[in-house]
Formats: C-alpha cells, sequence, structure tokens
C-alpha cells in the first residue's frame, strides 16, 4: 500500500478484513528515531548477514493500531535501506522476503502506469457499459503482453516493448510475438 494509506483508521479497517498490509514508514520524527536503534541481524540463504529491526509500535493519536514497525538494510545487487509497518509476524527468518515484497511494489505500479499511458481506453461515449468494457479490455491486452514475455523469458527470447506487441497483434503477425522477430 502506498505511504497515503499510513493511518491508523486504515489499517484498523484492513486488520477487520484479516488482510495482510506493507505500507511504507514516513520519516517522521519517530521513524527517524527508530532507525537509529540498534540493530540485530539476520542470514540469507547465501550466508550473507544484514542488520534489521522490528518493532511494535501504535499508529495515530487513538494509539488503537499496533503494527509492526521495520527497518532492514540489504544489499541485492546495490544497497536497500527500506523501513515500513506492517500486520505481518516478521522475524529474521523471513525479513527479507518482506523487504523484497515492498521494494517489487513499485514495479507493479509503473507496470500500470505504462497501461494507462499507451492502451488506455480512448472514447467520449457516455455510455458506461462501452467505457468499461474498453477499460477491462484494455486490462485484458496489457496482461496478455505480459504473459506473453513471461513465455518469452523462460525460452530465452528478448523482450517485446508493448507497441510493438499492439502492431503486431494489429497486424496478426503472430508468429514475430511467438518467435524472437519481436
Amino acid at each position: 500500500m502506498d505511504r497515503g494509506y499510513l493511518d491508523s483508521s486504515v489499517m484498523d479497517a484492513v486488520d477487520s478484513m484479516k488482510l495482510k498490509y506493507i505500507i511504507p514508514a514516513k520519516d517522521n520524527h519517530k521513524v527517524i528515531k527508530f532507525k537509529k536503534m540498534d540493530l540485530k541481524y539476520c542470514k540469507d540463504v547465501y550466508g550473507n548477514e544484514f542488520p534489521f529491526m522490528v518493532l511494535r509500535d501504535n499508529i495515530g493519536s487513538s494509539k488503537r493500531v499496533n503494527a509492526n514497525f521495520v527497518h532492514i538494510v540489504y544489499y541485492s545487487h546495490k544497497k536497500h535501506d527500506f523501513s515500513f509497518y506492517t500486520n505481518i509476524n516478521v522475524n529474521e527468518n523471513n525479513v527479507i522476503e518482506l523487504a523484497e515484497l515492498y521494494r517489487k511494489r513499485w514495479g507493479i505500479e509503473n507496470g500500470y502506469q505504462e497501461r494507462k499511458i499507451d492502451i488506455r481506453e480512448k472514447t467520449h461515449s457516455s455510455h458506461m457499459a462501452i467505457r468499461q468494457f474498453l477499460y477491462f479490455f484494455s486490462i485484458l491486452v496489457y496482461n496478455i503482453w505480459v504473459l506473453i514475455n513471461l513465455i518469452r523469458r523462460i525460452y530465452g527470447l528478448s523482450h517485446i516493448i508493448l507497441m510493438d506487441f499492439l502492431i503486431s497483434m494489429g497486424n496478426r503477425k503472430w508468429k514475430t510475438i511467438i518467435n524472437n522477430n519481436g
């Protein structure tokens, strides 16, 4: 979830629905103080040590929501330094996995941003059914493109950009999508 959801009423509502969340921590006075505290160490599957901390924290002025504040510093091609709140039980066995989930959330958001820019439905129709159909159709086309690229990666083929995919689909050139001509 986005930083905007770091609110006790939102977190309480999500908890009441028995859903899990990971919300980025805002760098306020309390979070900065937490980051300066002593860190524990965990090991990844390769034996590398990473500093992290987990604290139970009360969110909001009402102090009615208890969440885990997590801060971790680790390296995966480059340094990652994350702080987030979660209602998931966190320990040295799952902290790196949660940090990776936190880090990858932007890929999801940016992926759908690309869909909105390139294949967003373009209509001036006043009929909501038509607008919804085009919106869901554009999501379907985007997800097919993602699936095709995953399949291409499995077979060692290069990534096909969205515009080439759309042009090939429009021209019914299926072989350029399936083969490495894309």
